[in-house]
């Protein structure tokens, strides 16, 4: 079916749900792999518990993927644009605390908020399941930022002299999810 076709509505929303599904994927794979690198033990649990929680998101997605026939929903499972499959590319080979700096200040803050914009435009009528998924992928988001948050002020506090690097990792990161988004 043409995207110009009476289904417009079902391919954006396949398209937005695909990138939603990549989001979640790619960021469990990143979170679990860094679990075994994390020399501070909150932090690897912290990790862990994020991955798992990307995980069950990034499915949750998927399931909301449209079940047409001859849909190939690998095709829509791909990030928003080539370059922030870069960005996260160059977020997996951070380390310490400009890792959880640039997951917990630059890149969760972006999915919360692109997920309440989407909400915020759904329809209860059309959308009700997935704006259920929206809601608890937003609370889980939620909470595993807070907590790694306060993981990231913890190590400022205990060690001052990473914060202007750790700020200047995150302006950076930021301003190159801006532009890679800003392609789309």
């Amino acid at each position: 079916m043409s995207a110009n076709g009476p289904f417009t509505g079902l391919w954006v929303t396949a398209r937005w749900v695909g990138a939603q599904t990549w989001w979640s994927r790619r960021l469990f794979a990143l979170t679990g792999g860094w679990v075994p690198s994390e020399a501070d033990a909150a932090a690897r649990i912290h990790l862990a518990g994020t991955s798992r929680v990307l995980g069950e998101v990034g499915e949750a997605w998927a399931r909301h993927l449209p079940p047409v026939a001859d849909v190939d929903h690998g095709a829509l499972v791909v990030p928003p644009t080539v370059s922030v499959g870069r960005v996260l590319d160059r977020l997996a080979e951070a380390g310490g605390t400009a890792r959880l700096a640039g997951l917990h200040r630059v890149v969760t803050p972006r999915l919360i908020v692109d997920w309440g914009r989407w909400a915020a435009r759904a329809s209860a009528a059309t959308d009700a399941a997935l704006l259920r998924t929206v809601g608890h992928a937003r609370a889980d988001l939620l909470a595993a930022w807070e907590t790694g948050e306060g993981l990231i002020q913890a190590a400022a506090e205990s060690d001052p002299s990473g914060v202007a690097a750790t700020a200047a990792n995150v302006a950076d990161l930021e301003a190159s999810l801006a532009r890679a988004v800003g392609e789309a």
